[in-house]
Parts: C-alpha cells; sequence; structure tokens
C-alpha cells in the first residue's frame, strides 16, 4: 500500500507490492543466513574439526569423477560440523515459509526437494557426514525463533482497536 505524501507516492508496507513476490523470501532468509555461518565459523574456531570419508582413489574415471575430484581439490574436508550448506539451505526454506507468494505448494514443494537433496548430496559426495547434516538443523532452529522474536521486537504489528 502507499500514501500520497507532498504529492509523492510513498509506499508504507512492502509486503503489498508486486516486487515483493520473490523478495520477502531472501530478505527472511538472510538473518538466518547470517547468524547461522557465523555461528557456524564461530563453533569451528572453538572447536576445529574435520572427516576423513573421502575415498583415497578412485576406480574408475570419468566427468563426475574429474568434478568431484576437482571439488575436493577445492573444499578441504574441515571445518565440517555444522554444516553451512545445510544452515543455507534451510534458511532459504525458512524464507519460503514466510513469504506469502512462495509458501503455496507450488513453489514450496520444489524449494523442500532443493533443500533436501542440498543436505543429501553434501553427503553422498563424502563432503559432510549424516551428523553434520543433523548439526546444521539443530543449530538452524533456535536461529528461526531468535530471527523471529527479534523480527517481532523490531516490527510489531498495529493491534486491533475496534471496539
Amino acid at each position: 500500500s502507499y500514501e500520497i505524501v507532498n504529492g509523492k507516492a510513498v509506499i508504507t508496507d512492502c509486503r503489498e507490492t508486486a516486487v515483493n513476490v520473490v523478495i520477502p523470501a531472501q530478505l527472511e532468509g538472510c538473518p538466518v543466513v547470517m547468524i547461522g555461518t557465523g555461528a557456524c565459523l564461530l563453533i569451528c574456531t572453538v572447536f576445529p574439526n574435520g572427516q576423513n570419508l573421502r575415498p583415497a582413489e578412485f576406480s574408475s574415471d570419468g566427468f563426475c569423477i574429474r568434478l568431484i575430484q576437482a571439488l575436493y581439490h577445492a573444499d578441504t574436508n574441515t571445518n565440517v560440523l555444522p554444516s553451512m550448506h545445510v544452515v543455507g539451505s534451510v534458511a532459504v526454506f525458512y524464507g519460503a515459509l514466510h513469504s506469502r507468494r512462495l509458501r503455496r505448494p507450488a513453489a514450496l514443494v520444489p524449494i523442500t526437494c532443493l533443500t533436501v537433496l542440498i543436505s543429501l548430496s553434501t553427503v553422498l559426495i563424502k563432503q559432510h557426514s549424516v551428523l553434520d547434516i543433523i548439526a546444521g538443523v539443530i543449530l538452524s532452529i533456535p536461529i528461526w525463533f531468535l530471527v523471529n522474536w527479534m523480527g517481532r521486537r523490531l516490527d510489531p504489528q498495529p493491534e486491533n482497536t475496534a471496539a
């Protein structure tokens, strides 16, 4: 919605604008990504960790094998618990849940599938273990509540004063 102030249209509620189709989901997920990534980095700084799930050698050679080898070369198997991949994908899922446009099944089903597939793929290519995935989800839950609480504190909804 908007108001006319001094002859100019001023947007008073961004939730009603057409631009608000995808942006709110990104904005809702942003604090979760930032806080979650920061928490992951803090945890890995205080408690450095790693895992040795990767094979020493591959029994075959092909395009997909070379892709995984390139990934292994670019991204070490250290600081894996909790998984930032999971925290990021769960944040996008969280943002979609809080968007009026993306909360519909036509959008939410693919987003949910991608969230699950991103988490599973990190395990299947031996970048993370199942424990890293569980820790990423467990870390995300209190962050959701924190972001919701902060959002309510910073943007309180007007009370219904109808008598």
